[in-house]
């Protein structure tokens, strides 16, 4: 009587392998919860001129900025605020310009989506508007 060797079964082998792979992943992750994470890249904005403080000898701010991981256009875009108040949407990353009065005040640019809804991404500065600099 002739016997035959068992011809190897290469997808059960396969999905053992595999089985083990996984699990070992999964037991890797357990103790390091860290380790599954993809890097998230945020959207962050930053006025860069005027700097925080800045006093100023007229109405009209040039307000720039930097903005990150958010591409701004019809639908993303920013708004700026004047102590508070809605004062311009902002489509572009050119720089803004706003008018603001005499004295001090609070200006901010807030990253928005296209529902004008405030994605909780934004910058403050402060600055104050004195005529009497002269220049």
């Amino acid at each position: 009587m002739l016997h035959h060797k068992p011809k190897p079964n290469l997808k059960a082998d396969f999905k053992i392998v595999l089985g083990v792979i996984l699990g070992l992943l999964v037991i890797y992750i357990i103790i390091n919860p860290g380790a599954a994470k993809l890097p998230v890249f945020k959207p962050s904005v930053k006025i860069i001129s005027p700097i925080d403080g800045a006093i100023l000898a007229s109405n009209n701010v040039k307000v720039e900025f930097e903005v990150d991981n958010w591409e701004t256009g019809p639908g993303k875009h920013m708004h700026f605020y004047v102590d508070g108040k809605e004062v311009l949407m902002h489509k572009s990353r050119d720089a803004a310009t706003l008018t603001v009065s005499d004295g001090e005040h609070k200006i901010k640019a807030s990253l928005v989506d296209a529902l004008h809804t405030e994605i909780g991404v934004s910058h403050e500065i402060t600055i104050t508007i004195k005529k009497s600099l002269g220049y």
